[in-house]
């Protein structure tokens, strides 16, 4: 009866060793410098890793089986961590989709293609690669392209963060804009050179009109002066 239980044991470890051999821990951090990460950063932040591609789920044996986890940052300092993610041992390389979403934040990459090369000996280590990619792009280029686009790569420790040009997400639309927020006038304040044209062609009307009520010797002869132009221009005798 010992002896059984010694053989169940042994068996139980050889077969807790071999499947943690066949996978990988996935690591990455968010970094929102130069803010610091509070509790609910932690809370409203998550990561998700889905296996794509030509995928044989080695855990269950079983075909059509797509691996998925998720998990939240695990510290204020933005770290989080994808443990004992399986490798596909019937293929050379196996393929994880990471997706990062946050409440509060539009992160960026948002969507990373994560390649796993097992060279499948008993003492061979897994290499990752990350690439970074953008909703509505295709990861692996059809063979038909001359010269498919490459995604970039990036660190296999991933590092994620807010985009710079629009870091917040919002929620909140107006639905009725004050008339210098939308419309022409809108248009015209938003431009430099269309606010200085605007302003050049105001002061044109206005400042014959204003210097007439400050100065009206120096706005007579100026209209004097405007239409003397006039008649020599279109040869009328004065009267």
């Amino acid at each position: 009866m010992i002896i059984r239980l010694i053989i169940c044991l042994l068996t139980l470890c050889i077969q807790i060793t071999h499947s943690l051999s066949n996978t990988v821990d996935i690591k990455g951090k968010l970094d929102l410098h130069p803010r610091e990460i509070t509790h609910k950063d932690v809370i409203q932040t998550e990561f998700k890793l889905i296996q794509t591609f030509n995928y044989h789920n080695t855990s269950t044996n079983t075909h059509n089986k797509i691996y998925s986890s998720s998990c939240n940052l695990i510290n204020s300092n933005g770290d989080f961590e994808f443990q004992n993610v399986p490798l596909d041992l019937n293929n050379n390389y196996t393929y994880y989709v990471l997706y990062a979403k946050s409440m509060a934040y539009n992160l960026k990459p948002n969507r990373i293609l994560i390649q796993i090369e097992n060279y499948g000996g008993a003492n061979d280590t897994a290499v990752i690669r990350a690439f970074a990619n953008n909703f509505g792009r295709e990861y692996f280029p059809s063979p038909d392209i001359l010269y498919p686009e490459k995604l970039p790569e990036i660190n296999p420790y991933i590092i994620i963060k807010p985009i710079s040009s629009a870091p917040f997400r919002e929620y909140i639309q107006l639905r009725k804009l004050g008339f210098l927020q939308s419309g022409p006038l809108a248009s015209i304040f938003e431009s430099k050179w269309k606010t200085a044209l605007a302003i050049g062609a105001i002061s044109m009307f206005l400042v014959p009109f204003i210097l007439e009520k400050l100065d009206p010797e120096t706005a007579k002869a100026i209209k004097e002066e405007r239409m003397r132009k006039q008649r020599e221009k279109y040869n009328i005798p004065e009267q």
